[in-house]
């Protein structure tokens, strides 16, 4: 997108191979909302075609949401809360996972979850501090999470209807809602209008799958109803289930108790629980789902250490007080952002384990690496059979469409006479060459081992 912003594609056309509704080969690639795209690729036109480049974009939106949760949680309950919060938020692992490319769904989902937290904080200063004309920032920043992961996206409305109707309804908060409710259609369905009238089949297509999300397993993705639950150990604070389950639900209950302000619950309760039921419905599972209220959960362990705060502040000294408080704020942060683990990802050699991922990813970067000095790509060359799901990297780097299959052979023949020239990439250890030499041509070998090979088509 970084070439043609308006015409999202995975791959180039090629017959036979990107004409499938599959979205993880298809030639035009409608399976996500564009914001996230549209950011990554303005960050490759100004800093390069690199893996560093297409991470700016989460690291500076994330780093920006740690201000705006700091800014939610001073105004939902005073500085400390939300200096708290800030490091609960800075220090999550996976956050942090998130912006440095750990996760599946890491682009994303983290572009995602800093705009629905910004879009909070926003409303936050509309509605306790009377900053009315936020309004019209929370209808932008709504705009961009839905054209980033669809309609979640709206999750600020929910909050801000229910305060509407628990407050009293007049002329002036309904005008101000529906106006930034109406900036965010403004942002969202001219992309959508476009792509239905541009794209017509493969925008239904994925209309269609999105719905399948809530009544049907899509890939394999399910789970039972406890599917969240089970995975706040995960996200938050590593103690099993249904212990964390339990240390959660109690911070919910304490937040209940001790805040008196009926619209402050609300602003916070109604998102969890709306969204761990509405997912927890859903059949169609995966473990990032209900991460966009990650910072409301950790709102309510700020609001619990600072509770802990005044009490320890009515029987020890100032000095005992911070002392006592900075412990407990470094023990949660080393256990939020679970410092072994973050240490063997981050720096394998650290672990045995780790070490051995790491090699592997190095070796297929390598790989990858010494492909692109080879430069096929001036000979309108396909690769397939890379490591599997690994194509889109190997795409990347090399400039040259890479599939992980091998496709039949009417497909191969085809290419070759529509004058590409498929390449297939084998591990020297899969490679027989005593049977296969009579099936392909060996191109090049690599460093590793691995061959590059072409098909010999029999006339």
């Amino acid at each position: 997108m970084s070439e043609q912003p308006f015409t999202p594609m995975l791959f180039p056309s090629i017959d036979g191979i990107t004409n499938t509704t599959n979205w993880n080969y298809s030639h035009i690639w409608l399976h996500k909302q564009p914001f996230f795209l549209w950011l990554m690729a303005l960050s490759i036109k100004l800093f390069g075609s690199t893996a560093f480049a297409v991470r700016i974009p989460s690291i500076l939106l994330n780093s920006f949401a740690i201000f705006g949760g700091y800014r939610l949680g001073k105004n939902l309950s005073g500085n400390f809360t939300g200096l708290t919060l800030a490091v609960l938020l800075s220090t999550s692992f996976i956050a942090n996972n998130l912006s440095t490319g750990q996760e599946t769904t890491d682009h994303n989902d983290a572009i995602f979850v800093s705009l629905v937290l910004i879009s909070f904080w926003l409303l936050s200063e509309y509605w306790f501090n009377d900053k009315k004309k936020t309004m019209y920032c929370i209808g932008i920043i709504a705009g961009m999470a839905v054209l980033t992961k669809w309609l979640t996206g709206l999750i600020v409305f929910l909050p801000w209807f229910l305060l509407i109707v628990q407050k009293g309804i007049t002329a002036q908060r309904v005008k101000h809602i529906i106006t930034a409710f109406i900036i965010t259609l403004l942002i969202v369905l001219p992309w959508q209008l476009y792509c239905y009238y541009q794209f017509p089949s493969e925008y239904v297509h994925e209309i269609q799958l999105n719905q399948l999300h809530f009544s049907s397993v899509v890939e394999g993705h399910g789970g039972d109803s406890w599917y969240y639950l089970k995975n706040l150990r995960h996200q938050y604070l590593k103690i099993q289930f249904p212990a964390v389950f339990i240390v959660w639900l109690g911070l919910l209950l304490f937040f209940l108790i001790k805040e008196k302000d009926n619209s402050r619950r609300i602003f916070v309760s109604i998102p969890i629980l709306a969204v761990f039921l509405f997912f927890s419905i859903a059949q169609t599972k995966m473990p990032l789902f209900t991460f966009m209220v990650f910072f409301l959960l950790y709102y309510l362990l700020a609001f619990f250490i600072s509770e802990l705060r005044k009490s320890i502040q009515q029987r020890f000294s100032p000095i005992i007080t911070r002392i006592i408080l900075g412990l407990v704020l470094l023990f949660v942060s080393f256990h939020n952002l679970r410092l072994q683990e973050f240490r063997n990802i981050h720096f394998p050699k650290t672990s045995v384990e780790h070490q051995y991922y790491f090699n592997q990813n190095k070796q297929q970067y390598d790989q990858i690496m010494e492909i692109e000095q080879l430069a096929f790509s001036e000979k309108s060359s396909i690769f397939f059979n890379t490591p599997k799901h690994l194509h889109p990297s190997y795409t990347f780097f090399t400039g040259v469409p890479s599939f992980d299959f091998i496709p039949d052979e009417p497909v191969i023949y085809n290419l070759i006479t529509e004058g590409y020239q498929p390449i297939i990439l084998f591990e020297q250890e899969a490679f027989n060459k005593e049977e296969m030499s009579q099936q392909y041509t060996i191109l090049h070998k690599l460093s590793n081992g691995s061959l590059l090979t072409t098909p010999v088509i029999r006339e």
